[in-house]
């Protein structure tokens, strides 16, 4: 092999291996969120992806959306992939 050949492939190393450290932590990060949204549950404080706070009331499995309480007697249908964490 010669040098330029070799200077080429750590070359390419080291330009992919920071790309594919990324897509692999980005790929964990999504996991997570499918998780804790999958375990939504009444009574649980969010926030949404849209900076609404707001209580779990219901969680509809057919539609895949939640139900939450924003204020006293103020409930909005969301879907439940636009609940982004939970609060506190």
């Amino acid at each position: 092999m010669s040098t330029s050949t070799i200077i080429l492939i750590g070359a390419l190393v080291l330009f992919m291996l920071p790309s594919i450290l990324v897509m692999s932590r980005e790929r964990k990060r999504q996991q997570q969120l499918k998780e804790f949204q999958a375990s939504l549950t009444p009574g649980k404080r969010v926030i949404s992806g849209s900076g609404i706070y707001g209580t779990v009331v219901e969680v509809s499995e057919e539609t895949d959306t939640v139900e939450l309480e924003i204020a006293p007697g103020v409930q909005v249908t969301m879907a439940r992939a636009g609940i982004l964490r939970s609060q506190g």
